[in-house]
Parts: structure tokens; sequence; C-alpha cells
């Protein structure tokens, strides 16, 4: 049996780093990342230690890019 794996980035700053970083340190961000990984209908995910949601309720907000990586054929546990 395989699985699919996703890796769901984000921006934590929710476009801001892409309008205001050149005002507040004078060089162009266009945003700052953070991944995770979804597989078995669950999203890990490092939060103060490695956590897990149902994909796409994380508090870092909405992903702006999904890219399949591929299946794995480890078991779930």
């Amino acid at each position: 049996m395989t699985e699919n794996v996703t890796l769901l980035v984000y921006d934590i700053t929710m476009g801001m780093a892409k309008g205001m970083s050149m005002m507040l340190i004078g060089q162009q961000i266009d945003a700052v990342y953070h991944t995770s990984l979804v597989v078995y209908g669950r999203e890990y995910y490092f939060g103060g230690g490695i956590c897990n949601n149902a994909p796409k309720s994380t508090p870092y907000g909405k992903p702006i890019q999904e890219i399949p990586l591929g299946q794995t054929e480890l078991p779930k546990e």
C-alpha cells in the first residue's frame, strides 16, 4: 500500500513581508516560509514541537504552494 506525500508551503507573514520588507529592513523579502507534510490524511508541522492537524487547518493560514513529493510505502505507524 502506498500513500501520497505533499509538501505545503506557507508565508507566515501572509503577504506582509513582500509589501513591507524594503521599507523596514532595506531588503526585499518575498515571504517568510514555513512548510509542512501531508500524509495519511494529516498535516505534520513544527509548532514548538511536532504537531499534526487536519490538512490546511494549521495556524499558518492558507498554503501558498502545494508540491507533490511522491509516495511512501512506510506504514502510518
